[in-house]
């Protein structure tokens, strides 16, 4: 019952920050934080799902930089749930959902990164599909970018990369989920060889909104704030930091 209390909670607080976030973020974007697509996988630290007291079922999963275990590695969705595979620092979806289709992340709350790599693999799924990445960035300020690539049937490395004085502190993939047809499937197989590069505590101060303040509405943070209430319902239950 509180894991489903958990999920209901978080779902609604993306729900509401999505939308106030894309509200108060639509003009700022500018070249910040870059997308390629093929991506260079040979960057950054392999995320790992090898701890078991950390979350490896459900809209919430954890793992942990492998060069860094301090850096907590979230991934999160609203509307589908994931299971963590150690093998190929993989997400895998968890049924009923047969394919990954939404999925945001992202450091805990108060740290960053310069570089997110991954692979969304299609292997053996029919046709080309649009995937949209949304990243968001600060520098003292805070924006978002977003990029649509076509992706095709196998594999499909890429890579959001921060430009030099700015960080990365959430990453939103997603692909329609609609239902296959003769041409094309939809979704993912799975999400697989995460890693992260340049992930650091950002300073204090303006770069990282206060998670209680009610100006970070105006700021665009209140994803952030909902990571934070996030991380703090959990850590009622376990203390990982």
């Amino acid at each position: 019952m509180q894991n489903e209390m958990r999920g209901s909670r978080m779902q609604t607080m993306f729900a509401i920050g999505a939308v106030l976030f894309a509200s108060s973020m639509s003009n700022t974007a500018q070249a910040q934080v870059t997308m390629n697509f093929p991506g260079n996988g040979s960057f950054g630290s392999n995320i790992l799902f090898n701890d078991p007291t950390l979350p490896s079922d459900g809209f919430h999963v954890v793992g942990v930089l492998n060069a860094t275990p301090t850096f907590f590695v979230n991934f999160d969705s609203a509307i589908e749930q994931h299971h963590s595979n150690g093998g190929q620092a993989r997400i895998d979806p968890l049924a009923p959902d047969e394919r990954l289709n939404d999925i945001i992340v992202s450091l805990d709350s108060g740290n960053g990164f310069q570089r997110y790599i991954f692979n969304a693999f299609r292997d053996g799924l029919k046709g080309v599909v649009p995937f949209e990445i949304t990243a968001f960035w600060t520098d003292g300020t805070n924006g978002v970018k977003t990029t649509t690539f076509d992706i095709n049937g196998g594999e499909n490395f890429m890579e959001v990369l921060a430009d030099p004085g700015f960080f990365i502190t959430a990453v939103h993939l997603s692909t329609p989920d609609l239902p296959d047809s003769k041409e094309t499937e939809y979704g993912l197989i799975d999400l697989r060889q995460n890693r992260i590069e340049g992930a650091q505590v950002l300073s204090p101060g303006p770069l990282v909104p206060e998670g209680n303040s009610l100006a970070m509405l105006g700021l665009g943070g209140l994803p952030v704030l909902c990571l934070t209430i996030r991380r703090r319902g959990l850590q009622s239950k376990q203390t990982h930091c």
